[in-house]
């Protein structure tokens, strides 16, 4: 079985897929019930390697876990236009706008998808590469909301999460609150820095967006602009 299963690691890294401990006892388990078709006890109990097998495995074999080598990264130059864009908008803003009514709006999404970068590939290889793959945001847990202004203190941060917000007797959508009453009980501990909304997708829909804004007021100027981003 040795001997396939390092088979199926050459295979599997030959195709860029990242290997982890849990592929090993996968493949181990795939591999022993193809040899032993008719053991009723293995189907039951299963099979599981050990640690200091793995382990004991990749080091006959030249094998390690290794960092993803295959990121692209842009040298700063790069990102120069970039910079120049923004400060032509911001001069051509109109003046009677103060700097410190000036405000951006950003949003991060947030996945409990894997992101590690790490992968198990033989000793001495040049390059580790990792099959990307796109982080499917229309299944995102939640969405990071940030307001920043130059010279203002920082408003709260806010998170939208994800959850069915509670609709009153009268059929008015409050965002502030949800549904589920066991989240309801959950948010006495919530930081009270930290403003939340809910919303079925984690993002900010209509509802959200007007709720934030009555929330936000007070950070606010009577007359002021904010740059959005991602909404």
């Amino acid at each position: 079985m040795e001997e396939r299963l390092l088979d199926k690691f050459l295979q599997a890294r030959s195709k860029c897929l990242k290997i982890t401990r849990k592929w090993f006892e996968t493949t181990s388990r795939e591999l022993l019930l193809e040899e032993y078709p008719d053991d009723e006890e293995l189907k039951k109990k299963g099979h599981q390697l050990s640690d200091s097998w793995i382990t004991k495995f990749c080091k006959r074999h030249g094998i390690s876990y290794r960092t993803k080598s295959n990121k692209k990264s842009l040298p700063h130059l790069n990102y120069i236009p970039d910079v120049y864009k923004y400060c032509h908008f911001a001069l051509s803003l109109p003046s009677s706008i103060p700097a410190e009514a000036r405000f951006h709006l950003n949003q991060v999404p947030l996945s409990l998808q894997d992101t590690n970068e790490k992968t198990y590939e033989m000793k001495g290889s040049k390059n580790v590469q990792i099959l990307s793959s796109k982080v499917d945001m229309s299944k995102r847990t939640a969405t990071l909301q940030l307001c920043f202004s130059a010279k203002r203190p920082k408003p709260p941060i806010s998170v939208i999460l994800h959850g069915r917000p509670y609709i009153d007797k009268h059929g008015k959508v409050n965002p502030r609150m949800p549904a589920n009453s066991r989240i309801m009980s959950e948010m006495k501990d919530y930081d009270p820095r930290v403003k939340v909304y809910f919303n079925p997708e984690a993002w900010a829909d209509v509802t959200v967006s007007q709720a934030w804004a009555e929330d936000y007021s007070e950070w606010m100027y009577e007359r002021c602009l904010l740059k959005s981003k991602n909404i």
